[in-house]
Order: structure tokens, then C-alpha cells, then sequence
């Protein structure tokens, strides 16, 4: 049984369940750092508020693994009366929440993103390209025209990154990287999420791309976006993102089999509403930049 609910009387039930992953960076954080409030909640997770500012997610566990996020063995996180501002204490091996619930981190596996290594495969890039086509939330399918605006002048942004990439002009990255901080609507704006997608590959490919992860460092700070937001992309940064990104990426690089990219692209393009699409277009516009410019290093598959 993965929940207990144990009563002590009807109006104030006290719950304990068990974590089943976790960020090792959070876990080897130290359990004073973690205490806090509770910064927000959502269905399928509840945000902190550490004493260090920082910000940290418990998560359901139909969430994939990700940064600063424990994952724990419930589908839903609405049904415990938890709400912004209620304390959150943090043992070495436990998390309480307003005192009514407990989460058991003992058993929890810990996890970091997929790292891969290698040349980019040319034809499985094709593959990934074609399920973003065909699965992708595509800008006439975000109904208006405020999206579909936004969609292009992050599509832009990109692009004169792109173009900045090949000069190794720093400082027009960095201008464009600025255009589209914040850009969108949401706790992670579309702008945001494409960024997220482009630094993370950027971080991994390296080479060309090392100037995109200085760039976005530079203007992802305090107040540019929401607080979710930056948390994700400075994590991205420092070649930390959500598990079903780094897979994509490692199976472009040759991990596993091709006939796998399909559905790891589906499992990141499921990622929210348009989040998921919008950070698989981050990655494969940094793919193709680094392809264009280091085609030497490109293989197709055998």
C-alpha cells in the first residue's frame, strides 16, 4: 500500500507516503537547507519556498523525474488541504507539511538527467524533427492571436541566436535570449520553455554553443520571469533538465534504439500544455545549430 491516512479525528486527517525518486542534488543538499514554506500547489505538485530562497518541487509520480524535485507514489497531490504559506520541515529522512503530512524519503532512488556522449545522428534528428511535425502543439493550435505572436517572435529569437551562434557574437545572443525571458503566458512561458530546451542541448553539445548557457545565465535573473521559471532554466544551465529532455538528446546521440525516438519525443512533448513542444523545439533548434556548424561531427545511423 503506497498511502496511509492515519486520523486523529475527522477534520484534521495526518498522511504518510513514500517518496520513490529524487534529485541527488536536493538530497545531498542537507535537510536544513529544504525547510521552508510552501510556495504553491498544484494537482500534481506542491512548490517550496526554502530558507535559502531557492525553490524546490514535490511532484506525483505520473511526473517525470526532473531538477530540485522529489517524486512521490500518489497521482494527486489536491486531496491533503495543502495551500501557499503552511510550514515545511525537512529531516534527514522525511518531509513534514504542515504537520499533517509526511513523506518517507528513505527508499527514494536519486536521480540526475541522462548524460550521453558522441556525435549527433543525422537521420535520428530526421526522426525527432518529423514527431515534433506531427505531434507538437503547433501555433494554430494555441487559439489566438496573442500565441500565436508570441510564437513568432520567439521563433525569430531563435533564429538570431542562431545567427549570433555562428558570428560567436556573445553579445547579440545575449540580446536575443533577453527578447524572449518571461515571453508567454504561464508559470513557464513559452519563451522560457524553448530557452530551456536550447541552453540544456547547448550545455551537452558544447563547442559553438558553450556562448548560449553564458548568455542565458547572464539575463535569467531575479524578477525576469517567474520564480518556477528561472529555477528551471538556470538548472538548465548547468546541464540539468527534466529526464524526458535529456533522453530525447541522448538518443539523437546514439542511446537505444531509433524506433525509440518516437515515443521519447512524445513524452516530451506531453509536458504540460505547450511546455513539452516548446522545449523539444529549444532542443532540436540547438541540434541543428551544432550540426551546421560542425557537420564533420554528425553520423547517420548504421
Amino acid at each position: 500500500m503506497t498511502m496511509l491516512a492515519i486520523r486523529r479525528d475527522r477534520e484534521n486527517p495526518t498522511w504518510s507516503m513514500r517518496a520513490i525518486s529524487a534529485d541527488s542534488e536536493l538530497l545531498h543538499r542537507g535537510a536544513q537547507s529544504l525547510a521552508g514554506r510552501i510556495h504553491s500547489v498544484f494537482d500534481k505538485a506542491v512548490n517550496v519556498r526554502s530558507i535559502d530562497g531557492s525553490l524546490w518541487a514535490m511532484a506525483a509520480k505520473t511526473a517525470p523525474d526532473a531538477p530540485a524535485t522529489i517524486r512521490l507514489d500518489v497521482t494527486s497531490l489536491h486531496r491533503y488541504g495543502l495551500s501557499a504559506g503552511k510550514p515545511v520541515a525537512v529531516s534527514d529522512e522525511t518531509v513534514v507539511i504542515a504537520a499533517c503530512l509526511t513523506v518517507d524519503l528513505g527508499a527514494a532512488a536519486p536521480w540526475d538527467p541522462s548524460r550521453s556522449h558522441g556525435p549527433l545522428d543525422t537521420h535520428r534528428v530526421s526522426v525527432a524533427d518529423g514527431a515534433l511535425r506531427r505531434y507538437g502543439i503547433r501555433v494554430e493550435g494555441r487559439a489566438d492571436l496573442i500565441g500565436a505572436a508570441t510564437s513568432a517572435r520567439i521563433a525569430s529569437a531563435v533564429a538570431e541566436i542562431g545567427r549570433a551562434v555562428r558570428r560567436q557574437d556573445a553579445a547579440k545572443v545575449r540580446a536575443a535570449t533577453a527578447s524572449i525571458v518571461g515571453l508567454g503566458v504561464g508559470l513557464t512561458p513559452s519563451g522560457d520553455d524553448v530557452l530551456t530546451g536550447l541552453v540544456f542541448a547547448a550545455t551537452q553539445l558544447g563547442g559553438p554553443l558553450d556562448i548560449v548557457p553564458e548568455a542565458v545565465g547572464a539575463v535569467a535573473t531575479d524578477g525576469a520571469t517567474h520564480d518556477l521559471s528561472l529555477t528551471m532554466l538556470r538548472a538548465a544551465c548547468r546541464g540539468r533538465a527534466a529526464q524526458p529532455l535529456a533522453a530525447v538528446l541522448a538518443a539523437l546521440r546514439g542511446v537505444g534504439d531509433v524506433t525509440e525516438i518516437v515515443p521519447l519525443m512524445a513524452d516530451l512533448i506531453a509536458i504540460g500544455h505547450t511546455s513539452g513542444t516548446d522545449q523539444a523545439e529549444g532542443l532540436l533548434a540547438a541540434v541543428h545549430m551544432f550540426m551546421g556548424m560542425r557537420g564533420a561531427e554528425c553520423q547517420p545511423d548504421h
